[in-house]
């Protein structure tokens, strides 16, 4: 099923959309603007749940790693009995799956005041300063990484959510192997799907590597719609192509 065209996805500029928007895959026109803060859309509300996510110590400090995997477990079972989520739940749910296998993977240490993830997922979460030597000092936040940049990255690349991107005109992001069927329309009018590696959980190393598909393994639906592109883009010019839309 190819995604709808929605015309305003081309004004996404930096400014207001410095990381982009999340597409929600299940409802028309729904996305999540990747912002600390733009409360309207949810985009700080994922990024609040994603940090707290990758770094439980900033929040909780779980006495093992069995209590922080039950309380995800909890969270998901809660989400999944809801009748209806919105965009900002939907992806907090993908978010929460996500950590469960992170969190469950033997490569992961929680506890105490120790959290390893990089093992497990290639990133390194942002640490507290604690210090024995500085004791009287407040805790404070150590960052490494730029937690969006991250935060994308998961989203895109393990939780199978698309990104319309605001450093580059009519780009998106993906991980999904069927872009001439789903992003067609898009094709047609010349945008750049820009393709990363999809990450899943490896259950022999218990931590997350690229998967690719062989180029050999392309599905014949997709050789004919990529033709059908090359096609129509051939033969009409950009104003005349949406009448071939899917």
């Amino acid at each position: 099923m190819a995604l709808k065209y929605f015309k305003h996805y081309e004004r996404i500029y930096r400014g207001f959309f410095d990381h982009g928007i999340f597409i929600d895959p299940r409802i028309d026109d729904e996305y999540v603007n990747v912002s600390e803060n733009d409360s309207r859309h949810g985009g700080n509300k994922i990024l609040k749940t994603f940090k707290q996510l990758f770094n439980p110590l900033r929040v909780y400090c779980p006495h093992d790693k069995e209590r922080a995997i039950e309380n995800v477990t909890s969270t998901i079972k809660y989400l999944g009995n809801l009748e209806y989520l919105n965009s900002e739940k939907y992806m907090k749910l993908k978010l929460y799956q996500y950590f469960l296998e992170v969190y469950s993977s033997e490569k992961t240490k929680i506890g105490g005041d120790i959290i390893e993830l990089f093992e497990t997922t290639g990133y390194n979460p942002m640490f507290w300063n604690n210090s024995k030597d500085n004791w009287y000092e407040p805790k404070r936040l150590i960052l490494t990484l730029d937690e969006i940049d991250i935060l994308k990255s998961i989203l895109i690349q393990s939780c199978d959510i698309d990104s319309v991107e605001s450093q580059w005109p009519s780009t998106i992001q993906t991980s999904k192997f069927n872009i001439y069927e789903y992003f067609y329309n898009y094709l047609l009018l010349d945008w750049n799907i820009q393709i990363v590696p999809k990450r899943v959980m490896n259950k022999d190393t218990q931590t997350f590597v690229d998967y690719k598909l062989n180029p050999f393994m392309i599905s014949d639906k997709e050789q004919r719609l990529k033709d059908e592109i090359i096609s129509i883009k051939a033969n009409y010019k950009l104003e005349d192509r949406i009448q071939f839309f899917k």
